[in-house]
């Protein structure tokens, strides 16, 4: 298996300006959103994060994200696909063949029941 980052979340110049810099402060930022004059609050953003860990309020780590690019075996990319908390594209053999791609495709017997 071989993983890849290809982009992450990161402040923008604008907020980085205004001590915003990291994806924890962009977090616990939008997290604020409610409370304004504390926005830009970040001494105690590590506790704010534990915070909505604890009571289970996820909404704000949406406003991260991160772009994997995973090269693996149909059956663990099976295993990871089941999880809704991402988005993903697959690779296709309607739109390419994968014997052009030489050993990069795992080929295996069907199983039967």
């Amino acid at each position: 298996m071989n993983v890849n980052l290809i982009s992450y979340s990161k402040p923008s110049a604008e907020f980085i300006k205004e001590g915003l810099s990291n994806v924890q402060d962009i977090i616990a930022y939008c997290a604020r959103v409610s409370n304004p004059s504390n926005q830009y609050n970040t001494e105690t953003s590590e506790r704010l994060l534990r915070y909505l860990i604890k009571h289970k309020h996820w909404s704000p780590f949406e406003m991260a994200s991160a772009c994997l690019e995973i090269e693996t075996t149909r059956d663990i990319a099976h295993q990871i696909v089941r999880h809704r908390s991402f988005s993903f594209q697959e690779f296709s053999q309607r739109y390419a063949n994968p014997s052009e791609f030489d050993e990069q495709f795992v080929l295996r017997e069907a199983r039967l029941q």
